[in-house]
């Protein structure tokens, strides 16, 4: 289970606060089957916004002939489930690759590419190649999602993904390129992460 604290700021016009909560359950079995179920912001999740007036009229004085109105101060994020499968395989001790699935889903209408009232749905497949357990090499696609051209007609786009990963003893980090070649609506991003297991060192 996980008790997250939000905190955003944009600027000086505008901060918020927020807190909600996920829990997740995963399962290992013996031929290196791995299953898992999370469910987010389980308890929907709340942001209240703190608006600086003065700061918003003067962005609203810089375009002229825009009648921009203050936005709403508070923001909720309804609850999501996530499902995947992953299968490792080793290959002559040194190697392995690890192929896994996730269905993504929400409980609202939205332009995924399985959607309906009550229930809308975002696979996404992906790979792990590792060598000795201390090099990783990542991949995968996801983001799928229904795009409205200029001519109303409609287009599958698709969130193509790369990283690499790194991992001795305790320490892991890792680097993800989100969306490579801006094949879709949504923009590339650079992520980082670092991860310690106290564990080891002790």
């Amino acid at each position: 289970m996980n008790a997250k604290v939000i905190h955003r700021i944009i600027g000086d016009f505008a901060s918020s606060w927020g807190f909600g909560f996920d829990v997740g359950i995963q399962f290992k079995s013996a031929k290196e089957w791995q299953w898992g179920l999370m469910l987010r912001d389980i308890t929907t999740t709340y942001n209240t916004w703190s608006i600086n007036k003065e700061e918003f009229q003067k962005i609203k004085d810089a375009i002229p002939g825009e009648n921009q109105e203050l936005p709403e101060t508070s923001e909720i994020t309804l609850p999501k489930a996530q499902l995947g499968v992953a299968k490792k395989y080793i290959f002559r001790y040194d190697y392995s690759l690890t192929a896994a699935a996730n269905l993504n889903m929400q409980f609202v209408r939205t332009n995924d590419i399985i959607s309906g009232d009550a229930l809308s749905i975002d696979p996404a497949i992906g790979f792990e190649f590792g060598y000795i357990d201390l090099v990783f090499l990542r991949g995968g696609l996801g983001n799928f999602q229904k795009i409205t051209q200029i001519d109303n007609s409609d287009k599958v786009g698709f969130q193509p993904n790369i990283g690499l990963g790194f991992k001795y003893k305790g320490i892991q980090i890792d680097y993800a390129l989100t969306d490579l070649g801006d094949q879709s609506a949504a923009l590339y991003s650079n992520i980082f992460s670092l991860k310690v297991d106290f564990a080891v060192f002790k």
